[in-house]
């Protein structure tokens, strides 16, 4: 049911709860006054439909035959069970979705009984809504996660840290592409952790939904990667590096996620965010080459002209050699996450004058208790990656508000607020490269 209200497009599920507790108030009996159901509508409130909130809910079927089961069962999200409310919304779509994913999985596992004194790692189902630019969505997944946090470490995984492209490399390569105005390109690989190869021996329950019948007890070992487990994205990037290089790609010595390929006076950069893909170059039959190449060592799917990646809107104007980077959908996500879609427009992220200090944290078990339920550094982090990306206007403020982390006050929750009305009524603004000379210029700060 919870998930039926959280995925519904209108009304929010939010809202939805709120009615949820306002109906029952105006049933719930009293020994002295009639409920307000009662007096507004004339007759006492019928108490037959009432069910414990999160109960499983049954939706209704269209079938073609009466022998036919008229419902189907529908769990709580937080059970993440196989059948849910969102599924039977788009359910010829859904059904293509698994049987991709479980095509995906076949080739990766195979059963066997469970040696003994080895814990097996369990699994679940995971769903989600991919959205555009717009906040669209534009696809529906559903993925099988390894419950890797039930991993130990030393036994079924030994390191886990893998490179992502860093926002500043990618944004020194957009400011070339402009100036010299190179292609930029966007692939996407799907279901990229499934190309890691797993060096442990891990085995893992049987995916609900799909246990073969009669060998319940048996559990799966994994010759692949899936996602979930520890190792998964470090096995990814280490297979991915090892075949791009065997295309005469270059890695970048200072970020290990860029890559550069010459032939002659063509050039190639390729920048890999995860999944996430960027091609730029100066020639567009060695780009259309690359992106050939790389569909047949992995599933692809060919993005064309680079428009929105990692959060980030590419506008360009190419008659002027011009490229602008806005993060408006993000900073309206973070803002409704923060409930402050609705808030005033700031004019500065930071007073002039304020003074802020540790000597304003909180005090009392009041004050305590009421911050504690504030998310400060959640919102601090949020703000963080506009910072990175497109917004250096607000890096001194937040770099004064990331301070108070540990020690935050209401006095600093204001300020952090502040930065997010501020971010509400810039958030169209636009981080322009091109349209002048393309020089190197590095700043430094000799203060120490």
């Amino acid at each position: 049911m919870n998930e039926f209200l959280w995925n519904c497009p209108s009304p929010s599920g939010e809202s939805l709860h709120l009615m949820t507790a306002v109906k029952l108030l105006n049933i719930s009996p009293s020994k002295s006054t009639p409920t307000p159901y009662e007096i507004w509508h004339g007759k006492p409130a019928s108490y037959k439909y009432l069910r414990v909130w999160g109960s499983p809910a049954y939706v209704k079927r269209l079938v073609e035959d009466k022998l036919d089961l008229r419902s189907s069962l529908c769990r709580n999200q937080v059970e993440n069970l196989l059948t849910t409310a969102q599924h039977h919304l788009s359910l010829r779509f859904t059904l293509m979705v698994f049987q991709s994913s479980v095509g995906r999985l076949e080739n990766l596992e195979y059963l066997r009984d469970p040696p003994k004194g080895v814990r097996p790692v369990g699994c679940k189902w995971v769903y989600k809504r991919k959205l555009g630019a717009n906040g669209e969505v534009t696809a529906f997944k559903a993925r099988l996660v390894a419950k890797g946090y039930t991993q130990r470490p030393g036994v079924d995984f030994v390191e886990s840290y893998s490179p992502v492209a860093m926002a500043k490399s990618i944004r020194i390569l957009l400011a070339i592409a402009a100036w010299y105005d190179y292609e930029i390109w966007q692939m996407d690989v799907k279901t990229a952790f499934l190309n890691g190869f797993v060096e442990e021996e891990i085995f893992m329950d049987q995916p609900e939904g799909f246990t073969t019948v009669g060998e319940e007890q048996k559990v799966c070992r994994l010759q692949r990667c899936i996602y979930g487990l520890k190792q998964t994205s470090r096995s990814w990037n280490t297979h991915f590096d090892e075949v791009i290089r065997g295309y005469d790609f270059i890695k970048n010595d200072y970020d290990p996620c860029v890559y550069k390929k010459i032939s002659g006076s063509s050039v190639a950069y390729l920048v890999l965010y995860v999944d996430d893909i960027l091609l730029i170059g100066n020639d567009v039959k060695m780009l259309g080459d690359i992106k050939a190449w790389l569909s047949t060592q992995f599933s692809m799917k060919d993005m064309g002209e680079a428009s929105y990646i990692l959060g980030i809107k590419i506008y360009r104007d190419r008659s002027r050699r011009m490229l602008g980077l806005t993060q408006s959908s993000y900073i309206e996500k973070i803002l409704k996450r923060f409930r402050m879609e609705h808030s005033k427009r700031g004019v500065l992220p930071m007073r002039h004058g304020i003074k802020l200090s540790k000597k304003q944290s909180t005090k009392t078990d009041e004050e305590l208790k009421r911050i504690s339920d504030i998310p400060y550094a959640s919102a601090v982090g949020s703000i963080q990656y506009a910072v990175q990306c497109t917004r250096p206007d607000v890096a001194y403020a937040l770099s004064i508000m990331s301070r108070y982390q540990a020690c935050a006050g209401e006095a600093h929750w204001s300020t952090v607020k502040s930065i997010l009305k501020y971010l509400r009524r810039t958030k169209d603004m636009f981080l322009i490269y091109g349209g002048g000379e393309l020089i190197l210029e590095g700043y430094s700060d000799a203060s120490f």
